[in-house]
C-alpha cells in the first residue's frame, strides 16, 4: 500500500514539473513573438520611422536672371512631385512674349519644356537647340521655385529685371539690379516710351539723362528701392524706385 502511494506522489511530482517546464516554454516564446512584433511594427515607439517630403506642397514662382529678358516658372507641388509648370517668359521691356512673337519655334519650345519638367521632376532638363537661351533661363527660373518650396529664405544672386507701372503717357522705368548676398552692386536704369521703345542719347530732356547717370548710385548707396528723387526728372525717379523694388522682390531679397 505504501508503495502504491509513493509511486502515486512520485508520478504527480513528475506531471507537476512538466506542467511547470510548459508554462515557461510558452511564456518565452510569447516573449519572443512579442519582440519580433515590435521589431515588425512601424508604429511601435522605439523602432517608429517618419518620412518628411523635401518639398512643401502649393505652387511656387521662380525668376530667372536676366539676359535678354527671363523667364517666370510657377511650378505646383504635390508629395514631392511636380504636377503642374507654367512658363512665361518676358522680353527686355518687360513684356510678355505670347503665341504672336514672331520666334516660331518659341511656343512649341515653352510647351515642351513645361511637359519635360514634370515627366523629369526636376529642374534639370535637356536644353531644346532653337530655344537654348529660353531652355536655360526656364530651368533657372524651376530651380528657384523648387528652392522656395524646399524652405529657402536667403537671396538669388545674380542680375534681376524689374519693371514699373506705365504712367499716364504709357512710359515704363526698367532697372536691371544686380545683387551678391543679399546686397545691391550694381544697378542699370533705362525707360520705354508708349511706343515700346528705349529712349536714347537722341531723348532731348537732360534732366533725364543726368537721372539715368546719377539714380544707379544712389539705389546702391541705400542699398535699397527708397531714394531722393532726382530734382527734374521726378517721373523718372518714381517710376525706378517701383522697378528697383520688384526687382529686389524677384531676387527674393526681404
Amino acid at each position: 500500500m505504501k508503495q502504491i502511494i509513493s509511486k502515486r506522489v512520485l508520478l504527480a511530482a513528475v506531471l507537476l514539473m512538466v506542467v511547470a517546464l510548459v508554462a515557461v516554454g510558452c511564456g518565452d516564446g510569447a516573449g519572443n513573438n512579442e519582440g519580433d512584433n515590435n521589431q515588425n511594427n512601424p508604429g511601435n515607439e522605439n523602432n517608429e520611422q517618419t518620412t518628411t517630403n523635401q518639398y512643401e506642397n502649393g505652387t511656387f514662382t521662380g525668376i530667372s536672371t536676366a539676359s535678354r529678358g527671363y523667364v517666370e516658372a510657377q511650378v505646383t507641388i504635390e508629395n514631392d512631385e511636380i504636377i503642374e509648370v507654367v512658363l512665361t517668359e518676358y522680353t527686355n521691356t518687360a513684356v510678355a512674349k505670347d503665341e504672336n512673337y514672331s520666334y516660331e519655334p518659341w511656343e512649341p519650345a515653352i510647351s515642351e519644356l513645361e511637359a519635360a519638367f514634370i515627366e523629369n521632376n526636376s529642374s534639370e532638363v535637356d536644353v531644346i537647340t532653337e530655344a537654348t537661351s529660353t531652355s536655360n533661363k526656364a530651368m533657372e527660373a524651376v530651380a528657384n521655385a523648387l528652392a522656395l518650396a524646399e524652405g529657402f529664405d536667403g537671396s538669388f544672386d545674380g542680375t534681376f529685371l524689374g519693371a514699373s507701372q506705365p504712367d499716364d503717357r504709357g512710359a515704363v522705368g526698367i532697372a536691371l539690379v544686380t545683387v551678391s548676398g543679399g546686397d545691391i552692386v550694381e544697378v542699370e536704369l533705362s525707360e520705354v516710351t508708349g511706343d515700346g521703345e528705349f529712349k536714347d542719347e537722341d531723348y532731348s530732356y537732360d534732366e533725364f539723362h543726368e537721372a539715368v547717370e546719377e539714380m544707379p548710385a544712389r539705389f546702391v548707396e541705400a542699398n535699397g528701392a527708397e531714394v531722393d528723387i532726382f530734382t527734374g526728372a521726378t517721373g523718372s525717379s518714381e517710376k525706378w524706385m517701383e522697378a528697383v523694388a520688384e526687382a529686389l522682390q524677384k531676387a527674393n531679397v526681404q
